[in-house]
């Protein structure tokens, strides 16, 4: 009974032993991501008289990803994730503007599954909804299709490309999507 009285003092290592733990992978990437967005936002963009200059496709990713960047910045998004999910965009938007999607429509890419382990499709699917919210907006309202109805659907894309596949990304994408996609806007009005 009188050890339950007793106030026993425990030292923080004596419960915990950090030695034997990894170091936090969140903290060591969010800093790292951090550095590498601010040392983007230093680099000048090439620009002749009002017209922006990009040698390469690589060129155009970096700028994409540095604006989006600059963004998430000046918007306090300050978390591993959004900057994670920028980097996809850009790479995204910049492989679609080096090799044009065959198709607007998402139903198309899930129309090549052919087995559940097939999730490059779901991933495309997600991607093309994507770039419609962000790039392509004026292909938002066709048919009876909205953007609300396109965020929804490129949610549930990456959500699925997550679930078959494991990748991150999908994870990410699928729950920053439309802070994501108001992000790009801002990120690519010029």
């Amino acid at each position: 009974m009188q050890a339950l009285h007793k106030k026993e003092v425990f030292k923080l290592g004596d419960i915990l032993h950090f030695k034997n733990l990894k170091k936090a992978s969140f903290r060591r990437t969010l800093s790292e991501l951090m550095k590498e967005a601010q040392r983007m936002q230093k680099e000048k963009e090439r620009v002749v008289g009002e017209k922006l200059l990009l040698a390469d496709f690589d060129e155009l990713e970096k700028m994409i990803e540095k604006r989006i960047s600059g963004v998430l910045i000046t918007e306090n998004h300050l978390e591993s994730d959004f900057f994670l999910c920028g980097k996809y965009i850009a790479k995204t938007i910049s492989s679609t503007v080096k090799d044009p999607l065959p198709s607007f429509y998402a139903i198309d890419y899930l129309s090549q599954v052919e087995d559940m382990n097939d999730y490059l499709s779901w991933q495309r699917a997600g991607d093309v909804c994507f770039l419609i919210c962000t790039v392509f907006i004026g292909r938002a309202h066709r048919r009876t299709m909205t953007l609300k109805d396109y965020s929804l659907l490129g949610r549930n894309f990456y959500h699925t490309f997550y679930g078959i596949s494991g990748k991150e990304i999908g994870y990410l994408m699928s729950a920053k999507y439309d802070t994501m996609s108001l992000i790009t806007r801002k990120a690519l009005e010029v």
